[in-house]
């Protein structure tokens, strides 16, 4: 079941930024990683009933402008956190600034992966250099749930103009890509796969 944004936020497992994707305790890029972590860690008790988030595999989106909190939270929640962003630029900068710590270009490799890290119960976060509309559909094909949580950090400008992203294209890493400032709305929210 799906909840209303508000509810979302009351229940812990999601947050709304404003102006940024971090939470209201926004200061700076540690404001962003505590309210994410936490929502992360908020949406395991609540949905997988655990406190130890080893071998938990959480999937989202975007690495650009709004850094690289997700990928950072995922590692310190001691998930296997995969974030996808098609700008390769943006990827290449959260890992060489430590946000992410490896990058993989090939889906069946990213598959692979993730099952390694599942099994090995490693804390580790993924970048994915594509689309998150593709990652989601390859591992649908999957005949086990590899995923346990999934979210997506998405601006959705409150003006003309807002853009769609399909699969296989470019813009922002995220479902749908649309100006950054100037009225956007930014929500980030955590839901158990399966359970949608």
């Amino acid at each position: 079941m799906l909840l209303c944004p508000s509810t979302r936020y009351l229940t812990g497992v999601s947050q709304y930024g404003q102006m940024t994707a971090g939470s209201f305790c926004y200061i700076g890029p540690q404001g962003i990683v505590h309210g994410t972590t936490i929502t992360i860690m908020n949406a395991s008790r609540k949905y997988l009933g655990s406190e130890d988030m080893s071998g938990t595999v959480f999937v989202s989106a975007g690495l650009g402008g709004m850094s690289g909190a997700q990928a950072k939270a995922a590692l310190i929640a001691g998930a296997v956190g995969v974030i996808a962003e098609v700008d390769f630029a943006a990827l290449r900068k959260r890992h060489a600034q430590g946000w992410v710590q490896e990058i993989i270009t090939d889906l069946d490799k990213l598959v692979q992966r993730m099952r390694e890290a599942r099994a090995e119960k490693k804390s580790l976060s993924i970048g994915f250099w594509g689309n998150v509309v593709d990652v989601w559909e390859r591992l649908a094909e999957e005949e086990d749930m590899l995923v346990d949580l999934g979210s997506d950090q998405t601006c959705v400008a409150a003006r003309a103009g807002v853009s769609v992203l399909c699969a296989g294209g470019g813009g922002g890493g995220g479902v749908l890509g649309g100006g950054g400032g100037g009225g956007g709305l930014c929500c980030f929210g955590v839901v158990r796969v399966g359970h949608l």
